[in-house]
């Protein structure tokens, strides 16, 4: 994706935020969620970057905090593996050493400004190119293990989650004060991704790590 599409996918997601009438609970079941199932999903745990969480924290005193749940873990979600009741824990292992043969190099990353979304506080992640190459190879060696995967090829919008909406509310003034919120950017290196074992019960979302995936300089 060129900087003019994704300046243009921006644009198109804050036009249809602000056109919506009212904000979508996160913590709704859906997408194959239920009480007390889990998922193998391909993350970036970026629970021990202080400088993005400082950040995270900033943005969320300056809300409105009766209608945000703050993220207890922040992450980036690269591809579901599977849950865990449809993947086995050997399935599971055998994903994860594929992985590790793949050309996967360090990824320096930027995280804001804030993008809109119609369920959660999000900061945009970029370089966006970069992340979805890694993801594609991910897509990809969990394909030759699993079979079929969620998602597509060419439909990613990386992000991470600073806080989650708990109920339907009045868009507009959510709106405007997300746009009030400074433009302000954490540039950090990601040298590992995470293959975790992902469940959302008790409106937040918590994981196991199975196993870690280092990312290496090519030579």
């Amino acid at each position: 994706m060129t900087t003019r599409d994704q300046e243009t996918e921006t644009r198109l997601r804050w036009q249809q935020f602000a056109a919506a009438p009212l904000t979508r609970p996160h913590w709704e079941w859906r997408n194959g969620w239920r009480p007390g199932r889990t998922s193998y999903w391909w993350y970036l745990d970026l629970t021990a970057e202080t400088a993005l969480a400082a950040l995270a924290t900033d943005h969320l005193a300056a809300l409105p905090a009766r209608w945000l749940d703050p993220a207890a873990n922040l992450h980036v979600s690269l591809q579901q593996v599977g849950f865990t009741d449809e993947v086995t824990p050997e399935q599971a292992a055998r994903v994860l050493d594929a992985a590790r043969d793949l050309p996967l190099a360090p990824l320096p990353l930027t995280f804001g400004p804030v993008d809109p979304n119609p369920e959660a506080v999000v900061l945009r992640v970029t370089p966006w190119p970069a992340i979805q190459r890694h993801r594609l190879l991910l897509r990809r060696v969990t394909a030759s293990v699993v079979g079929a995967i969620s998602g597509a090829d060419d439909h990613f919008w990386p992000h991470v989650s600073i806080g989650y909406l708990s109920a339907a509310v009045p868009t507009a003034p959510i709106v405007r004060a997300l746009r009030a919120l400074p433009d302000r950017r954490v540039s950090l290196t990601a040298r590992e991704l995470h293959l975790v074992r992902l469940n959302r019960d008790d409106r937040r979302w918590k994981w196991d790590r199975v196993g870690t995936l280092p990312l290496r300089a090519a030579g």
